[in-house]
């Protein structure tokens, strides 16, 4: 699907912010207000906002975005915000100092005809490292229910790629369907300076990847010369003109700073 707006004056640069949890979130909600409902007061700063797209993101789940963009259309239908879902997985792969788990966001492309089915039957295939019973099934990430179970969830790099073989077929463009995001910094993939290990599965995730997140101080780090998006992770500062989804079939790999 291709959606087109007439700009006169020619390209616009808008701002994306796509990581946000949302109120309900599975893991840490913080959202808290003393009056009124927390889910109409986020809408309403998403709408007042001069971000024009967020990645709604949720732990090993989508409830979040549609939970939000239900709740978002109820009450702002002529708005132009547009929503992306974002799942965010924590991985068992350990690389920085801090010895904190690698997260890997998947973000859909919600412009994919029959997205909502696809991210379903994604959660479904996926494994996480869980086992239930004696015989030590893996638990689905649609299986998972509890706050417990969220907060104890992981899952692997491999895991990840066959849930995604399984939902789209082995031969399928992904780029099309989802993209990949690593994050730079505190759950991310700066590893210890040395250790040539931690090095080998830094430079897997990064191969693993179609973009990451980070800051002005990765700049260094993920140098290279075909920079294409600058972003301020939590901060709602992604700038660029065309779509992500676009850039990224363009044959981009989308680096993300601060200058």
């Amino acid at each position: 699907m291709t959606i087109s707006h007439n700009y006169p004056g020619g390209s616009v640069w808008r701002k994306w912010d796509l990581h946000i949890h949302a109120p309900g979130t599975k893991k840490n909600d913080q959202y808290r207000i003393t009056e009124g409902d927390a889910l109409d007061a986020y809408c309403g700063r998403i709408e007042s906002s001069d971000v024009a797209a967020f990645g709604i993101t949720d732990y090993f789940s989508a409830d979040s975005y549609f939970t939000v963009t239900k709740r978002f259309k109820e009450g702002y239908p002529d708005s132009r915000k547009v929503f992306f879902p974002n799942i965010e997985l924590c991985t068992n792969d350990v690389v920085n100092a801090a010895s904190e788990e690698v997260t890997l966001h998947l973000i859909f492309n919600p412009f994919d005809p029959g997205f909502e089915d696809n991210i379903k039957r994604y959660l479904q295939y996926l494994d996480t490292n869980k086992t239930r019973g004696s015989g030590g099934k893996r638990v689905k990430a649609s299986e998972l229910k509890s706050e417990a179970d969220f907060q104890e969830a992981t899952t692997t790099r491999e895991y990840i790629k066959q849930a995604l073989d399984d939902t789209f077929g082995v031969k399928a463009d992904l780029i099309e369907h989802v993209l990949i995001f690593a994050v730079a910094n505190n759950d991310g993939i700066r590893a210890k300076r040395g250790v040539k290990r931690k090095e080998v599965i830094t430079d897997e995730v990064d191969k693993f990847s179609h973009g990451f997140f980070g800051n002005s101080n990765n700049k260094e780090y993920f140098k290279c010369a075909n920079l294409a998006l600058i972003l301020s992770f939590g901060r709602a500062k992604l700038r660029k003109r065309k779509s992500l989804l676009k850039n990224a079939r363009n044959g981009r790999r989308s680096y993300f700073y601060v200058p």
